[in-house]
């Protein structure tokens, strides 16, 4: 692969210099010995006292001061460079902050603009009959927009080691007026969701009487849609401390998907 034209100007440059440095470093002392022997002076000028080795010591002195002075302008040089690169490197650097920025702050407005419109309930126990049997929730739409096919999905009771107690097999809506069918909530609307749960209660050991359930979840998991019919998924718990007492607090309830 062949130079560019201004490579090869640049490498003859530098090899006629060195012919010529080395040159006169060698041949230098001969040169003015001749000077000095066989030259007269054209003018009284030029007409100096110096012996040779004097001569020799000045050019000597003056090719020192050149290299130093040299030496000098090229450190110069390479440290402008340098600082070129290192300027041209923090202001890509800062150019990459400035974008990371603007778009964790897209990201962050994007989010904030999905906490607001994203569904969110609010659900509580409604009422059951004895031990947690026969469940109904009460399930609220607590934004200010129209929430649509929202489709109970599971209700589970499960123990303090995670293990299944009992589930529900038949979930349905109804409205405040007990009307099947309801999918639908209005801004600040609610209507029950009616189970079947079995009683939470267990036979006491040598004895036929039974005993409430200690410590147990309730895991109630649904389905719905936005305005937009998007769909959502979501996971509401609590926490029971004792089957036989009746618990009025809200569910935690977080999307799942």
């Amino acid at each position: 692969m062949g130079l560019d034209p201004h490579s090869r100007v640049r490498r003859i440059l530098i090899a006629v210099v060195g012919i010529l440095l080395v040159t006169i470093i060698i041949f230098l002392p001969y040169i003015i010995e001749w000077i000095y022997y066989n030259v007269n002076p054209p003018i009284p000028f030029f007409d100096i006292q110096m012996l040779p080795q004097d001569l020799l010591s000045y050019f000597g002195s003056a090719f020192t001061l050149i290299a130093t002075v040299a030496l000098g302008v090229i450190t110069l040089h390479q440290n402008q460079i340098a600082q070129n690169k290192s300027d041209m490197i923090d202001l890509m650097t800062l150019d990459l902050q400035r974008k990371s920025m603007a778009m964790a702050e897209a990201q962050y407005k994007r989010n904030e603009q999905d906490s607001i419109y994203l569904p969110k309930f609010e659900i509580r126990v409604l009422n059951y009959l004895s031990r947690y049997a026969n469940l109904n929730l009460s399930i609220k739409n607590v934004t200010s927009k129209i929430i649509s096919q929202i489709e109970p999905l599971e209700l589970i009771a499960e123990d303090s080691d995670g293990k299944e107690i009992t589930r529900a097999s038949r979930l349905y809506c109804v409205d405040s007026k007990g009307r099947k069918g309801q999918k639908s909530l209005g801004p600040g609307a609610a209507f029950i969701v009616k189970t079947d749960t079995e009683e939470l209660s267990q036979l006491k050991t040598g004895s036929g009487t039974k005993v409430s359930y200690q410590n147990f979840r309730l895991i109630f998991k649904f389905s719905c849609e936005d305005e937009k019919g998007y769909k959502y998924y979501y996971t509401a718990q609590t926490q029971i401390v004792d089957s036989g007492t009746y618990s009025s607090g809200d569910w935690k309830c977080e999307r799942t998907g």
